[in-house]
């Protein structure tokens, strides 16, 4: 396939996800946009994930297979877009699902306005549970400019960061554009995805969406990097103080839109922490370091934050010692999971599946009225095929016993074999 024939580069770094990569391969190969490169950078696995990579690649000449060693996702990601030659770019993580028409419905979304980045929404997959959970975060249209398609920061300066979550595999970039602005992504174990993302949107002239959930993430996988973020704790502050640096630079920071993302970020990295030792070192790094130098404070307004404990949780950054911010973090993390954040999917999850089970009877329904209508016409066309015949074997009787004729000797006629 040549270069000018490549419509979209799907680059997927692989680390040690043997039991989920061949269904995200095939959730790759089966989009329905045909024109598409496949990049697998393999970072370093112990697994036989590249066996996999190798077994599908001679299956499918559109995947292109590329061995590292273990350097992280965001390494992998660079070198993966080194390589790329589409006119547009998408990253994929390999143990997660995606919508047959994502990259069809995205790509003609971003040629139509002729953006530089189109976003996309998305759900979380529960495999445990076999749920899907809408999530708002991946794209909030609540934040989005009504009818203006593509638009860009002027637009929307005080949400340009918050529309569409931290995460880049919700989003299809134009090739040109992340050259032009020299885009790859940190050296970071964890959050490398989230400088790229916020940097993007902030950075990209022209924006366009598809308000659809076209990706599913695997929500809760043991291995997924979220749940090792305590083997490095300070990368979530060191990328929230490179983002700083950035868009300082361009003269380009957006404080509220800042503000609110950084302190979401952070505070649901903090949350995710397996260990204490690592929870107090990313603590104390935010308490001296990141929220002096981004000056990250508690607000007056009531509305300057977009959620009401974000206050709380930075007065307690600044005021607390990390055993009292131990006890808070684990307060909020039970009123907010459980009271809220739960309920609210668990009803919506609910309702979905009342929707589904409620289509799947009335298409049941419909089967069993369409076989009852063929049952119908068959019973209608053997009793008239049964009367025809009994017709016929009365009168033969008829014929045999009074010669044809009945007692006023008038004729019966002829009559045919059914």
């Amino acid at each position: 396939m040549s270069a000018g024939s490549i419509k979209v580069s799907v680059i997927m770094p692989v680390y040690n996800t043997a039991p989920y990569l061949q269904a995200a391969l095939d959730a790759v190969l089966s989009q329905t946009l045909r024109d598409i490169e496949i990049i697998c950078v393999d970072d370093g696995s112990t697994d036989g994930s590249l066996e996999i990579l190798k077994t599908n690649a001679e299956r499918d000449g559109r995947i292109k297979v590329f061995a590292q060693e273990n350097q992280f996702a965001g390494a992998a990601r660079n070198a993966g877009l080194e390589q790329a030659i589409g006119d547009y770019i998408i990253f994929w993580d390999s143990d997660d699902l995606f919508h047959e028409k994502a990259l069809e419905k995205m790509y003609e979304a971003i040629v139509r306005d002729e953006a530089d980045v189109c976003v996309c929404g998305g759900c979380w997959y529960i495999e445990e549970k076999d749920w899907l959970l809408p999530c708002q975060g991946y794209l909030n249209m609540n934040r989005v400019p009504e009818e203006k398609r593509p638009f860009n920061r002027d637009d929307i300066p005080d949400t340009i960061m918050n529309f569409s979550g931290t995460s880049a595999w919700n989003k299809l970039y134009r090739r040109g554009f992340l050259e032009e602005q020299g885009l790859i992504f940190p050296p970071y174990r964890t959050y490398e995805d989230v400088c790229f993302s916020i940097l993007s949107v902030v950075l990209a002239d022209r924006i366009t969406v598809v308000d659809e959930a076209l990706f599913y993430y695997r929500r809760g996988r043991v291995g997924s990097l979220i749940y090792t973020i305590s083997r490095n704790p300070i990368d979530p502050g060191l990328c929230w103080m490179d983002i700083y640096s950035v868009l300082s630079d361009r003269g380009l920071m957006y404080k509220r839109s800042f503000d609110n993302m950084c302190v979401s970020s952070l505070s649901y990295a903090i949350r995710h922490f397996t260990d204490y030792k690592s929870m107090k070192q990313l603590f104390l790094f935010l308490k001296e370091t990141v929220f002096p130098v981004l000056w990250i404070k508690e607000h007056e307004e009531e509305d300057y934050y977009f959620v009401e404990w974000y206050n709380e949780f930075i007065r307690r950054v600044w005021e607390d010692k990390p055993e009292d911010f131990m006890v808070f973090l684990t307060t909020l993390s039970f009123a907010e999971t459980t009271d809220m954040d739960y309920r609210r999917k668990k009803a919506i999850m609910d309702r979905e599946n009342y929707k589904e089970r409620l289509v799947n009877q009335r298409e049941r329904n419909s089967d069993l009225t369409e076989r009852n209508r063929d049952l119908r016409d068959r019973y209608v066309d053997l009793r008239d095929r049964y009367n025809k015949i009994l017709s016929v074997r009365i009168k033969r009787f008829i014929y045999r016993i009074f010669g044809g004729k009945n007692d006023e000797g008038e004729s019966y006629g002829d009559f045919d074999e059914p």
